[in-house]
C-alpha cells in the first residue's frame, strides 16, 4: 500500500474512532436554569395519574359541575395548556380540561430508566392511551375534543380508537399528513448510543432563538405576542429533564398518515385554520374537512397557526356557533 494511502487510512480510522468514542465519554451538563418539576409547578398545580404518568391538568371551573358536558383540550408542539387559556375561560356551559402531554408544560417527564413495564409515554400509541385514560378518569363518558396542531392529530387518533368517548371534534391547524418514514439507516443512527447522548443536547436549541423563530412563525403578526406568551413558552424549558423527554418523543416513530382513513369518524367536526397559517398550509385543513363525513370548515382571516392564541375571539365565536350540532339547540 502506498505511503500516502496508508496515512489517509490511518487518519480516517482515527477520525471514525473519535466520532464513535468521544460522544460516549465527554461530560454533558444539564441545560442551564433547570429546576425540579415540583419547584417549577408550585404547590397549586393539579395532577391526574394515568398509566403511571402524572399529567398536569387545568380545569375550568376548578370544581367540575355535574351535568355539564366536558371539553378536553389537546395542545400541539411545542405548546402547553397555556395555549388554550382563552378558550378554556370562554367555553360557557362546559367543564373544560386542558392537559399538558408528557414532555411539555408541567407534566412529568419520565426518563427511559423510569418506563414501567416497557411503557414509553412518548410514542403515538401511548399518547392515545393516556388521553383515553384521562377521559375515563375525568369525563366519565363522552367529551368534545379540541386539538391544535399535533393535538388535532391526537384527537383524531383517539376518536378512531375509542369513538364511544368522543362526541365532537374541533381541529385547529390540523393535518392528515405525517412526517416522512425513517429508513433503517436513520433508525440505526437515531438509536445509537452516541445519538442517545447527543440528541437531547441538539434539541436544547428549542429553548433559544431557533425555538422562538418557530413560535413567531406561527403568528400572522408576531407583534401581537406578549411577554406573557414568551414566558409561558420558556417555562417548559426550565423543568429538569425537558431535553431528554423531547428527545424520547423525537426519537419515537411518527404516526402514519391518516389520508383516506377518517371516513368512519361520523361525529360532528369543526375544522379551523388561520388564513395566514405559514406552518400548515390551508389546503391541509380543506383536505381534512373534505374527508370527514360530518365536518364544517372555517378559515379565520388575519390569523396564523396559533389561532386560538392570536385570535381567541373569532375562534370562540366559531366554536360557539358550531356547538349546537353536538349538544343540540
Amino acid at each position: 500500500m502506498p505511503f500516502r494511502l496508508k496515512v489517509f487510512v490511518a487518519v480516517l480510522a482515527l477520525v471514525l474512532a473519535l466520532v464513535a468514542v468521544v460522544p460516549l465519554v465527554i461530560p454533558i451538563s444539564p441545560p442551564a436554569g433547570v429546576r425540579p418539576l415540583a419547584e417549577v409547578a408550585g404547590p397549586d398545580a393539579r395532577y391526574v395519574e394515568v398509566l403511571g404518568v402524572g399529567l398536569h391538568v387545568e380545569l375550568e371551573p376548578e370544581t367540575p359541575e355535574e351535568g355539564r358536558p366536558t371539553a378536553l383540550l389537546l395542545h400541539g408542539f411545542p405548546s402547553s395548556t397555556y395555549t388554550f387559556r382563552e378558550l378554556a375561560a370562554g367555553l360557557e356551559g362546559f367543564n373544560t380540561v386542558a392537559v399538558d402531554l408528557p414532555g411539555f408544560g408541567l407534566s412529568e417527564r419520565p426518563q427511559r430508566a423510569d418506563f414501567e413495564d416497557g411503557f414509553d409515554p412518548y410514542t403515538p400509541a401511548a399518547q392515545v392511551a393516556l388521553v383515553v385514560g384521562l377521559l375515563e378518569e375525568l369525563a366519565g363518558g363522552g367529551a368534545v375534543l379540541i386539538g391544535h396542531d399535533s393535538g388535532a392529530r391526537l384527537a383524531l387518533d383517539v376518536t378512531l380508537a375509542r369513538p364511544d368517548l368522543v362526541e365532537g371534534l374541533v381541529l385547529i391547524g390540523g393535518t392528515l399528513s405525517a412526517a416522512p418514514g425513517r429508513t433503517w439507516f436513520s433508525r440505526l443512527i437515531m438509536n445509537s448510543p452516541q445519538m442517545q447522548r447527543l440528541g437531547p443536547v441538539f434539541l436544547r436549541q428549542l429553548a433559544g432563538e431557533p425555538g422562538l423563530t418557530i413560535l413567531r412563525n406561527g403568528w400572522a403578526d408576531p407583534n401581537r405576542m406578549t411577554d406573557e406568551t414568551y414566558a409561558a413558552y420558556a417555562r417548559s424549558f426550565t423543568v429538569e429533564g425537558w431535553d431528554q423527554a423531547l428527545w424520547q418523543m423525537t426519537n419515537a416513530e411518527a404516526p402514519e398518515s391518516l389520508d383516506g382513513k377518517v371516513g368512519s369518524i361520523t361525529v360532528p367536526a369543526l375544522v379551523l385554520a388561520g388564513a395566514e397559517d405559514r406552518t400548515v398550509p390551508v389546503s391541509e385543513a380543506e383536505r381534512l374537512a373534505a374527508q370527514l363525513p360530518n365536518a364544517t370548515l372555517q378559515l379565520l382571516e388575519g390569523c396564523g397557526h396559533y389561532a386560538q392564541e392570536e385570535c381567541p375571539g373569532p375562534v370562540l365565536d366559531a366554536i360557539t356557533a358550531w356547538l349546537p350540532t353536538v349538544t343540540g339547540p
